[in-house]
């Protein structure tokens, strides 16, 4: 990572002293267009390397940034915002003030952009594979949701079963909250209830679906806490 952040640092310098040079020395046009245009092409190569400074102080690290929709949009703002600056400089002047707001809407969009990819990553849990503890009880227990959905002996709640299986495969279960023992137990507890012959059918029903409206109220409030957690235990 440092040394990732380095070479991001020598590209970001290297790009100011192209812009400056280009500028000072080859830039032949009216001096108060030049300087419009020199501070331009300055905010977007300021925009694209800071937007990819903190993009990846705040994104998960476990993923590839470089091929990631925040990157690319980062990449796509600075390749247009650059050519725009640059026929802002060259085009005659009627046309200046056009590419001034576009270059302003640009910039509008690409940190709106920004704010709605980092909102959502931070709303989405990351799975971190290498923390994953394969034989679980929350494995188990998905696992044991499973069994219990394809067990013909469940038909009369198969839809139930089948809907609170769905959920389950999506937790992160390599993030822990203090809810995972009750939740673990409450699935045991309905393994009991589906095989028990204690239950008239009617009667055996509803102790089923209440179980289940729990349990998913259980796994949707596990969800939101782990949504809750600061990006850097992600």
């Amino acid at each position: 990572m440092k040394k990732q952040n380095t070479i991001i640092g020598v590209l970001a310098g290297l790009a100011l002293i192209i812009a400056t040079v280009w500028y000072l020395v080859i830039y032949p046009g009216n001096e108060l267009v030049g300087a419009t245009g020199y501070l331009f092409i300055l905010l977007s190569i300021l925009v694209f390397f800071g937007g990819i400074g903190l993009a990846q102080l705040l994104l998960n690290k476990k993923k590839n940034f470089f091929q990631s929709n925040t990157f690319l949009i980062l990449l796509g703002y600075f390749a247009l915002s650059v050519i725009i600056s640059l026929v802002f400089m060259i085009k005659p002047v009627e046309k200046k003030t056009i590419l001034i707001i576009i270059e302003v809407i640009l910039m509008v969009l690409v940190g709106l952009s920004m704010f709605m990819l980092l909102a959502a990553e931070h709303a989405t849990p990351s799975t971190n594979f290498s923390s994953i503890e394969w034989n679980d009880p929350l494995r188990a227990m998905i696992n044991k949701l499973r069994a219990l959905k394809d067990d013909k002996e469940n038909k009369d709640f198969a839809q139930g079963l089948a809907q609170l299986y769905q959920r389950s495969i999506f937790i992160d279960t390599s993030q822990k909250t203090e809810g995972d023992e009750d939740l673990v137990k409450r699935v045991d507890d309905l393994e009991i209830i589906l095989v028990s012959q204690d239950y008239p059918l009617g009667e055996k029903r509803d102790v089923v679906n209440k179980a289940l409206a729990e349990l998913e109220e259980l796994l949707k409030n596990r969800e939101y806490e782990i949504r809750q957690r600061p990006w850097n235990k992600m």
